[in-house]
């Protein structure tokens, strides 16, 4: 039923970005959804799915920027096991 699908914009209030991000979402495989004549409709369980992951604020780092963290560091940037303390 067409009540029960996000329509773009709803969507895109849902997840904080705007339609257009939510349409290369769909696009990619990210977002289910299904067309309605020219409407983009979006899958509800996919948007909470989307809305629920854990984010990282920012952009993702690249692998030669964690390679250098590494050689640097000495440890893996994502290896969070060396951030936590005993006490």
């Amino acid at each position: 039923m067409a009540e029960d699908w996000l329509t773009s914009d709803e969507a895109a209030r849902m997840l904080g970005v705007t339609p257009a991000r939510v349409h290369a979402l769909a696009r990619s495989g990210q977002l289910a959804f299904r067309m309605a004549g020219r409407t983009r409709l979006i899958d509800p369980m996919s948007v909470h799915r989307r809305s629920t992951r854990l984010r990282r604020a920012g952009r993702p780092m690249t692998s030669t920027a964690a390679a250098i963290i590494e050689q640097l560091a000495g440890v893996h940037p994502f290896d969070r096991s060396c951030l936590a303390t005993t006490m």
